[in-house]
């Protein structure tokens, strides 16, 4: 028995691209893209606010501040009343802001050098809200809490309030700007 002929893969593939109606690009059909027309008023398209410009329009608080603080309620009352004062030198960077200093005063007293103690704040201004956390490192231990000021019309103060775990303490906080 003759074994049974395996056509030629390769001629028969050419045979049958042969047979097929060649097709020049120009009796391709035409695509056309039609693309809508957009009104003029809809082709200006607002650009967006560049950190730069944002933080052109944020309040500069780079500087010394007098922070006095008005005890309103806490869980000791001879605490009631008390006016604590805090010197602190900000530095900005943007909308963002750290703050080292220290407790100068209570009650309009300047404290001896000695019973001074240090405050680190962190915060972020938004429009004419300034918001920010504190540590202070007390004599007895670390108390921490939080500013929430309102940014005053003139930019040299602000005023709002404060929460501290010293004391369980809040009231409210004004400051100033040194000049």
């Amino acid at each position: 028995p003759q074994p049974a002929s395996v056509p030629d893969a390769q001629n028969e593939v050419q045979q049958v691209a042969d047979t097929r109606p060649s097709t020049s690009a120009s009796q391709l059909p035409e695509i056309v893209s039609e693309k809508p027309e957009i009104p003029a008023s809809s082709k200006s398209v607002p650009q967006p606010v560049t950190t730069t410009q944002q933080e052109a329009n944020v309040q500069n608080l780079n500087g010394e501040w007098r922070v006095i603080n008005t005890v309103e309620k806490t869980g000791y009352p001879s605490f009631g009343n008390m006016q604590v004062g805090f010197r602190l030198t900000i530095n900005q960077n943007g909308k963002e802001f750290t703050a080292k200093g220290e407790k100068f005063s209570e009650n309009g007293q300047t404290l001896p050098t000695a019973r001074r103690t240090p405050i680190q704040v962190k915060g972020s201004i938004d429009g004419d809200k300034v918001v920010a956390t504190f540590t202070e490192d007390g004599r007895m231990r670390r108390t921490n809490g939080r500013f929430i000021w309102k940014l005053r019309n003139s930019g040299d103060g602000l005023s709002g309030t404060f929460v501290s775990s010293a004391a369980n303490s809040s009231g409210r906080s004004a400051v100033t700007k040194e000049q």
